[in-house]
């Protein structure tokens, strides 16, 4: 399928890996896109910074404020609302749940707007415990050859 039936125009498009493998040649400078089974959608991860893991020099990408934005920051992301548009951090996957009131978010409503921590005692986002990121060692995928 190259398409869901979940949300409205372009936001039903399927694109991205499925998170187990992704294109070799990978640049600091592309946008890297999941699709995510559990939201119905692609998430999109942009490059944040180099880094250093038991060694091994990687590249960070993070699923930043896009993955969750409401089309507020991102106009584009305006047809994931599914009838129901929330403040921006809170994603609504009912439409993908059969219609079943869900939705999503990161960890303690990390890159949230400041209306849904307000709204729950306890939550306090923090990027080094909640944000979504994916490291990617660059050499390897750059000398890989199909």
């Amino acid at each position: 399928m190259s398409e869901t039936n979940y949300f409205e125009g372009q936001c039903n498009v399927l694109t991205g890996s499925a998170g187990d493998f992704f294109t070799p040649f990978i640049d600091k400078n592309q946008t890297l896109e999941l699709f995510s089974p559990e939201m119905c959608r692609s998430i999109q991860m942009d490059f944040e910074e180099d880094q250093e893991i038991l060694g091994v020099k990687t590249m960070k990408f993070s699923g930043g404020d896009r993955a969750v934005d409401n089309g507020t920051l991102y106009p584009e992301n305006k047809c994931y609302c599914g009838g129901q548009c929330v403040p921006s951090g809170l994603f609504n996957i009912s439409t993908c749940r059969y219609g079943t009131p869900v939705f999503m978010s990161f960890p303690h409503f990390y890159q949230a707007d400041p209306f849904y921590t307000q709204q729950v005692v306890g939550m306090k986002p923090d990027k080094e415990k909640h944000q979504f990121f994916m490291s990617f060692e660059p050499v390897s995928l750059k000398n890989y050859e199909i």
